[in-house]
């Protein structure tokens, strides 16, 4: 069964995953408010992605 047969918010509520983060973070969010988002819903994978783009974006700044 899929997700939104499970539950129904699911529908309505995306995934909060690297794409979807980029996404926010181009729209104004911060770098540390979806840091903190990962370590809140404990994706450790998607807090290192995270921390690694913004790592690079920040080089990409100072080069």
């Amino acid at each position: 069964m899929d997700d939104a047969g499970a539950n129904p918010y699911a529908a309505i509520v995306p995934k909060f995953n690297f794409e979807q983060a980029v996404r926010l973070f181009w729209k104004g969010r911060s770098m540390q408010e979806l840091i903190d988002a990962a370590k809140r819903l404990g994706d450790d994978k998607l807090e290192q992605d995270l921390r690694k783009f913004f790592d690079e974006l920040e080089g990409d700044v100072h080069a």
